[in-house]
């Protein structure tokens, strides 16, 4: 399974805002929300890296059970997910990582293992990942969803930007590809979002 020679960063590490609650740590169908996306993640990743920040601590203590995710705290995290990206990056050791955000609990593991296969044509196209694209987008109907996956030959650029707040602001200046998916109650769990209370159900 190509997925799983790839490394997966899950940033986790803001205020929660909308949320009104520390949202990686609100109930979820039984759990804490940000277990979900880690173990879906865990399934088919060969590491999952998990950055923290606010409340790092008590999130760090609901996960450690979990064997194959390491943690990793942000400093900088009210700086914008894409210094919280960077900071999971600098531990990336795969050519390729997901980036998988810690409230999207739906993430269909069907859908890590497409891109990871694509990144092998990808790579077929310049040794060792130094082909032109830097990224590989899952997309139904038109419209980006979760996880992505990163070309680890970015990670200098990404661990030096610090003018960007979002990471798909940061790939608009690199060529990325976007691959097609039916439109599958299971697929649309790449659009499923977990940021104010309602959305709990």
């Amino acid at each position: 399974m190509i997925a799983g020679r790839y490394d997966c960063v899950i940033p986790a590490a803001g205020y929660s805002s909308r949320m009104g609650a520390f949202k990686p740590l609100v109930n979820y169908r039984g759990r804490a929300l940000v277990l979900h996306g880690l173990e879906q993640a865990v399934k088919v990743c060969r590491s999952v890296i998990l950055v923290t920040g606010h409340r790092g601590d008590e999130l760090e203590n609901q996960v450690r059970s979990l064997e194959q995710v390491r943690i990793v705290h942000n400093p900088d995290f009210s700086e914008g997910m894409v210094r919280s990206i960077a900071a999971g990056a600098e531990l990336v050791q795969s050519a390729w990582f997901f980036v998988a955000p810690g409230d999207m609990p739906a993430l269909p593991a069907t859908v890590y293992r497409t891109l990871a296969d694509h990144s092998v044509t990808v790579d077929s196209e310049g040794a060792n990942g130094t082909g032109r694209t830097a990224a590989i987008f899952p997309v139904l109907d038109g419209r980006r969803g979760h996880p992505v996956l990163v070309s680890s030959r970015i990670i200098p650029e990404l661990l030096n930007c610090t003018e960007v707040p979002s990471m798909r602001e940061f790939l608009r200046r690199y060529t990325v590809e976007e691959i097609p998916f039916p439109d599958t109650a299971v697929n649309r769990g790449m659009f499923l979002d977990i940021d104010r209370p309602e959305d709990v159900g």
